[in-house]
C-alpha cells in the first residue's frame, strides 16, 4: 500500500468518525432541549363544560346622572360568575383613570358589562 493510498483511506476514516461524532452531538443536543421544553409549566386550557355559561365582556359609555354611584353600577353590570363589587369597582376606576369613588353628574365613563350572546361588529 502506498502511502498516498493510506492517506486518503485515514483521511476518509477521519472524516466519517468526524461526521458521526457530530451527529450523535447533535441528536444529544435536540434530545436534551426536547426534554427539557417538555418539563417547562405550559398554561393549560380551560374546558369549557356544556353545564357552564360562558360570558363576554363588553363595554357601554354612560352619562352619570344624580344619585349614580360605583357601588350601584357594580350591583346592576358585575359579572355573575363570582365577580365581587369591589373587583368590579376597581375596574371601573382603573379604565376611566378615577383616584377616588365620587362620580360627577354630566361625567361620562365607561363601564364593563357582561352578556352570554357573542356580538360580532365589524
Amino acid at each position: 500500500m502506498s502511502i498516498k493510498r493510506f492517506r486518503r483511506l485515514m483521511k476518509k476514516s477521519w472524516y466519517r468518525r468526524r461526521i458521526k461524532k457530530l451527529a450523535v452531538i447533535w441528536a444529544l443536543i435536540i434530545i436534551f432541549a426536547s426534554a427539557a421544553l417538555s418539563m417547562l409549566p405550559g398554561k393549560k386550557a380551560d374546558a369549557v363544560g356544556e353545564d357552564q355559561n360562558v360570558y363576554y365582556k363588553y363595554y357601554d359609555n354612560v352619562r352619570i346622572e344624580k344619585g349614580d354611584t360605583l357601588w350601584g353600577y357594580a350591583e346592576e353590570f358585575k359579572s355573575p360568575d363570582g365577580m365581587s363589587y369591589s373587583e368590579y369597582i376597581n375596574d371601573v376606576k382603573r379604565i376611566n383613570h378615577l383616584n377616588s369613588d365620587k362620580l360627577v353628574v354630566g361625567q361620562t365613563i365607561v363601564l364593563p358589562y357582561y352578556s352570554m350572546e357573542y356580538i360580532c361588529s365589524r
